[in-house]
């Protein structure tokens, strides 16, 4: 799941005041296209980019696990040198 899934800088802020509630004071107002950003959101962006980077993060893995066909119809799996035996 992802720390801060919505879709405007706002709405990420709002997630990280729920995460963290210590923030939630400093979470400024919702502003309107034309004015200018809060200085205040600058917290929000660095709270958000060390969360991101100390938060794990689901290992997948996308290699997939291939065999070497032996001259005497035996497989070895790469790296272990387990032997598989194909047929009677």
């Amino acid at each position: 799941m992802p720390i801060a899934p919505g879709k405007t800088k706002y709405e990420a802020a709002v997630h990280l005041a729920e995460i963290f509630p210590v923030l939630s004071n400093r979470l400024p107002r919702k502003r309107k296209t034309w004015t200018p950003e809060e200085g205040r959101m600058n917290v929000f962006d660095a709270v958000g980019l060390a969360a991101a980077l100390v938060m794990p993060r689901p290992r997948i893995s996308l290699s997939v696990p291939t065999y070497r066909v032996m001259v005497d119809g035996t497989m070895t799996r790469p790296f272990s040198g387990e032997a598989v035996k194909l047929g009677p």
